[in-house]
């Protein structure tokens, strides 16, 4: 005994943690014979782990450290298959991506939180091998985050079982949480809640827990439009202008249909209300959203030729069956669908100072702890609906069986929209419509304030699930889809994995691999929400991380030429090697074009930037931007947000948002000029906000 622990006196103190944990694991040892002996391996695994930046990690351990923008701490832990994980990031004051990679490679889990918090790891083992947990900053500065995996433990055997096991961590009363509805053959067979309704009041959420359902609304909206079209009361194909007159004169027909298929090219009112300086958790009635809809004078693209989910879209149509009908929406609701439907928890809410008994009050994550999310707006249309997942299978239900509306509004609120080259969308009435395993899925997704939320139905096998949740922070599309795993095991479609191109010949040194690691733009690919990517490299590997999408491995080829495997797609990357002021760098091509190259370096001239430096007013917004110079950044303000700093572009007068309040809106800031050169405004776009006008005051 003796000699045993001389030598692990002489072991360094993390080794020393990760040798004694897994010769305990080996040998089994009785935890009341050691119980005094691991609780002092415990303190020294958790002592040694602070700092940590890559290594092994096991089950408790706690991982603390700081992250800056670039940076990849990388942990691996040996994992045996068939195994469920459980862990948890808490980003204290940066926002983080997680990536774990399986022993084969291949992405098993990723997730991009909110900007601070919890983000919760779950996965299951399907291989035994050695896993890479990797965590990277997503923001432009440094910050500190830990890492703990919390349990380790075989996979759950039955379906109910197995969402117990997803819902661990708000299985508590210390966290807002969900609740969940399962529905076979018309048959509800699981129904549960999960966390708390109020932390306050230490209210428990059960299946008869009104929420807020978000975006879930839409379908109710669009059914309502459907039925009152069929009592004729109004056409799906008249002009929006035959029911709101003072809606803007685009020189461009925009249908009823149009507005529900989101084909019409209408601006979002959440982007052009935060573009706007308010806040979403400002106090937003639905005739302020009207006015701002009211007040655009441009479209995102011309009517019925793409498709751009927009909210605006709903919001006009809630006015529209309120004109029509002579009804408030609440009353009309309440009258043709819920109480029909005996959804006696179910209702609109039109106003947010109304106390409405049980309803779920919204949290998020945030670094000091768990905070209210409020929802503060009574918009209703695109959202608005508050119900119980025990209502919400009931209006499920109805999907077959037509006991509202009838079979005629049954089939068409399944039908896809049509654009006009003939190409049908995704979307039908505030439906996504899709197919699984040769059966239709109708599904959606919602997420407004603290509420997150996901529903499923298949109405040909009259089957189904609804997720409820007060947690904002909670992925609900995520949880629905395992759920329905679980418990319809037989309607998943695994995508094929396709082989490499060809196989990976060459093996290159980190050294040489750093000539490709930067930024890259993409400037005239394929449509994507996200421009920009990162080529990064771990060893002697190259990663493409698609900003928030997805991370994807290189298999080199030769020098320049690399493979990349999706897991329904395989690709070539080819990098051209040049030289600039900064040395060598990559250029790509990919698939035979020139989508990508490298962007540029972030700091401008000052003397460049001061061209851009002014006040810009929009009366789309009435509101007035400053455009300043500071440290070769150039920095927009609008007085109630944080600044945002605008990255210069390879094009002319492009600039775009990095860092800062509500970047993301700033996809796009291109500036104007008169036949003279001299700038005269500038247009911002964004993912569902186009060639918006800022003229220069």
């Amino acid at each position: 005994m003796k000699s045993f622990l001389l030598t692990l006196l002489l072991i360094p103190s993390q080794l020393f943690a990760q040798y004694i944990f897994r010769l305990l694991r080996k040998r089994k040892l009785e935890k009341l014979k050691y119980s005094r002996f691991l609780f002092f391996i415990s303190v020294m695994s958790f002592t040694s782990s602070l700092g940590q930046k890559s290594g092994e990690i096991q089950e408790g351990m706690l991982i603390q450290n700081d992250l800056s923008l670039n940076d990849s701490h990388v942990y691996t832990i040996y994992l045996d298959s068939g195994k469920f994980i459980y862990g948890e990031v808490f980003q204290k004051n940066i926002d983080t991506r997680s990536i774990i990679y399986g022993p084969d490679g291949l992405q098993r889990f990723r997730l991009l939180g909110e900007e601070r918090g919890i983000d919760p790891i779950q996965f299951v083992t399907d291989q035994s091998g050695i896993y890479r947990f990797i965590i990277e900053a997503v923001e432009k500065r440094s910050g500190r985050y830990t890492l703990i995996l919390k349990r380790i433990e075989p996979v759950a055997k039955t379906p109910e079982s197995r969402v117990d096991q997803l819902m661990l961590p708000f299985n508590n009363n210390k966290n807002p949480g969900a609740a969940i509805a399962v529905m076979k053959n018309g048959i509800v067979v699981f129904a549960k809640g999960y966390g708390m309704a109020s932390l306050e009041y230490d209210k428990p959420i059960t299946a008869r827990t009104p929420f807020q359902v978000a975006s879930l609304s839409k379908q109710f909206t669009a059914f309502a439009i459907a039925m009152l079209a069929k009592q004729g009361k109004l056409s799906l194909t008249d002009d929006i202008h035959k029911y709101i007159p003072e809606f803007p004169d685009y020189d461009k027909t925009i249908t009823l249909l149009d507005l529900i298929h989101h084909t019409g090219g209408l601006r979002d009112q959440w982007d052009l209300c935060e573009l706007s300086g308010r806040r979403l958790d400002d106090i937003l009635l639905q005739e302020e959203l009207l006015r701002i809809i009211l007040q655009q004078r441009e479209l995102n693209f011309e009517p019925g030729t793409r498709i751009s989910y927009t909210n605006s879209g709903y919001t006009l149509l809630a006015e529209v069956l309120q004109r029509v009908t002579g009804l408030t929406f609440r009353q009309w609701m309440r009258q043709n669908i819920f109480m029909p439907l005996k959804m006696e928890n179910t209702f609109i809410a039109d106003n947010y100072k109304e106390n409405i008994p049980g309803q779920a009050t919204p949290y998020k994550y945030t670094e000091t702890g768990i905070g209210k999310s409020p929802l503060n707006s009574n918009n209703f249309g695109p959202t608005g609906v508050v119900s119980t997942v025990e209502d919400f299978i009931k209006w499920m239900r109805n999907f077959r069986s037509g006991e509202v509306g009838g079979p005629k509004v049954i089939t068409q609120i399944q039908e896809r929209g049509i654009l006009s080259n003939g190409d049908t969308t995704y979307y039908a009435f505030g439906l996504g419509v899709s197919q699984s395993r040769g059966y239709v899925r109708l599904s959606h997704h919602g997420s407004m304030a603290g509420y997150a939320s996901t529903m499923t139905y298949y109405p040909q096998l009259d089957a189904g699930i609804v997720f409820l949740s007060n947690n904002k922070n909670v992925l609900a599309g995520y949880f629905g889809s395992q759920i329905l795993d679980f418990y319809f095991p037989e309607l998943k479609i695994t995508q094929p994995q396709k082989k490499f191109l060809v196989q990976a010949t060459k093996a290159l040194i980190p050294e040489y691999l750093e000539n490709f690691v930067r930024n890259y733009t993409i400037t005239n690919g394929p449509a994507m929400r996200y421009k920009r990517f990162t080529i990064k490299r771990e060893g002697d590997r190259l990663f493409a991380d698609f900003k928030g999408q997805s991370t994807f491995a290189l298999i080199s080829i030769n020098d320049t030429l690399f493979n990349v495997q999706t897991p329904d797609s395989a690709f070539q990357i080819n990098f051209f090697l040049e030289k600039d002021e900064n040395g060598p760098h990559g250029k790509i091509t990919m698939s035979g074009s020139s989508p990508f190259v490298k962007t540029k370096i972030n700091k401008s001239s000052t003397n460049s930037l001061n061209r851009y430096v002014g006040r810009y007013y929009s009366s789309e917004l009435e509101s007035i931007y400053t455009l300043t110079e500071n440290n070769g950044y150039l920095v927009i303000s609008d007085n109630r947000r944080d600044d945002v700093i605008l990255e210069e572009r390879d094009d002319k007068d492009l600039f775009a948002g990095v860092i800062g309040g509500r970047y993301w809106l700033l996809n796009e800031v291109r500036f104007l000029r008169d036949p003279r050169g001299n700038i005269t405004g500038f247009r911002i776009a964004s993912d569902r906000t186009k060639n918006l006008l800022f003229n220069k005051l």
